[in-house]
């Protein structure tokens, strides 16, 4: 079965203003400061000594020319990890206020094209933050020394179209149309199903926002005798140096210097982060088309 999501008109402001999902218990790890995802086996990253000294200010990780602050030391990554869900939460109170008034406006008040886009571009906006903060609360819980997450099985088709749909908007955003090809029977996987969704929603993300407008992103699976391969499929021409990791944090701090694939709100890296938490693990395959993978566990019993 084959699921699309047709083009929009796209918006005015779209590098300032990137769409994404929103955040939900079905397609996202939510963000409150009790609601941290716990630390992934892929999270060595952030939470060894480099990945601290990058987060700390200590050797000024992104290269920026702008001024830096630093403490002198490495800040202990448990207190990082808190501070940064305190962050999460103060942003997300006033994002959300912001969302819904606008969301109130598109459906009540009798507006001329103009205001609709400008309204328009406003949600897309809370989306593209919305996004990124998800992500913060990702690397910060990834800092935090927790239980692995709890994996179950269920049902990979809802799983994939529910993260689909969450998209549709964004897809809109950019004037890509997405699609969502189904052409398999029930398949059970053995993962988590909201860090699996996040992993999936990075990717889709990534795709579209590096896909050309008026080109296709498609969304499908392929099985092995162990495990589902979630392909997400679009017709970028420039691609990564194949000697770099497009999912590592290294290559996304500087992917925009070096003109490697960058995933905007460390997409990619996440994308690995919560997909290693979920028992999965993500992979780039250079095209066009280019394939982003995720690959899952199969359930057997």
């Amino acid at each position: 079965m084959i699921e699309t999501a047709e083009a929009g008109v796209k918006s005015a402001q779209d590098e300032a203003a990137e769409s994404g999902e929103q955040s939900t218990p079905d397609d996202a790890v939510q963000f409150g400061v009790s609601d941290v995802p716990p630390r992934s086996s892929g999270s060595s990253e952030l939470s060894g000594s480099s990945g601290s000294s990058e987060l700390s200010g200590s050797s000024g990780s992104s290269g920026s020319s702008g001024s830096s602050v630093s403490s002198g030391a490495p800040l202990e990554p448990g207190l990082l990890s808190e501070a940064l869900a305190l962050c999460v939460h103060d942003l997300r109170n006033p994002l959300s206020a912001i969302y819904s008034d606008a969301l109130f406006l598109q459906s009540s008040a009798p507006l001329q094209a103009e205001g609709r886009e400008v309204l328009s571009e406003i949600v897309i906006a809370c989306d593209s933050i919305g996004h990124i903060i998800e992500n913060v609360s990702l690397l910060g819980g990834s800092l935090r020394d927790e239980a692995a997450p709890v994996l179950r099985t269920f049902e990979l088709a809802p799983l994939m179209r529910e993260v689909v749909e969450s998209m549709a908007r964004t897809a809109r955003g950019y004037r890509v149309q997405l699609t969502l090809n189904i052409n398999f029977d029930t398949v059970k996987v053995h993962s988590h199903t909201e860090l699996l969704s996040r992993a999936l929603a990075n990717l889709v993300r990534n795709a579209l926002e590096n896909a050309p407008e008026g080109s296709q992103v498609i969304v499908d699976a392929e099985f092995s005798a162990t495990h589902a391969i979630v392909g997400v499929h679009d017709d970028v021409e420039s691609v990564p140096d194949a000697r770099g990791d497009v999912f590592s944090l290294d290559s996304q701090v500087h992917a925009k210097r070096r003109h490697e694939r960058y995933g905007r709100g460390l997409g990619l890296y996440c994308a690995r982060l919560s997909a290693r938490a979920a028992g999965a693990d993500v992979a780039f395959e250079p095209g066009p088309p280019n394939s982003l993978t995720l690959t899952v566990p199969l359930a057997f019993g």
